[in-house]
């Protein structure tokens, strides 16, 4: 019974923020808040720490593009949306931690940071798409084929810090 319940709250905490990022007007990125203390178990290994209210950046899986410039486009207005909340001060410290070369490039251009390559934080990320399962949702995404996935590869992986 006990799991039921942290599942279940586990999946309401994702879809909260899930809507809250989209009244932010964020459309394929999704803010999930992280504590400090936490996101430094896991960097630390790294010799990386961070202060402050931490806040991840992760793609939202389930939108659907008509392609994937469709796709750069929406994520380019997010971290525009993005640094404005920073900005404003309603957030501190936003971090990426991702494969998708893009999304990182354009994460340094406009949040700058600090970005630290060959990392990822959990293998669990590597192990949640496996290549075939990174297939199957780039194609819920894209309508189309993915030719070489990468999500498994830990050296493909890079950390910002902003």
């Amino acid at each position: 019974m006990v799991f039921i319940i942290y599942i279940t709250s586990i999946l309401c905490w994702a879809k909260y923020h899930k809507l809250k990022s989209k009244k932010l007007g964020l459309s394929a990125t999704i803010l999930y808040p992280c504590n400090g203390w936490i996101y430094n178990l896991y960097t630390r290994k790294y010799g990386i720490f961070v202060s402050g209210r931490v806040t991840e950046m992760h793609v939202n899986p389930s939108k659907k593009y008509e392609s994937i410039e469709q796709f750069k486009e929406k994520l380019e207005h997010d971290l525009r949306k993005i640094q404005e909340l920073k900005v404003n001060g309603k957030l501190s410290t936003v971090t990426l931690n991702t494969f998708n070369r893009f999304w990182l490039d354009k994460t340094m251009e406009i949040l700058e940071g600090r970005r630290y390559s060959g990392i990822v934080l959990s293998k669990d990320f590597l192990n949640l798409y496996n290549p075939k399962k990174h297939k199957k949702i780039f194609k819920k995404m894209f309508s189309q084929e993915l030719n070489k996935p990468g999500r498994n590869k830990s050296e493909q992986w890079d950390l910002i810090i902003s």
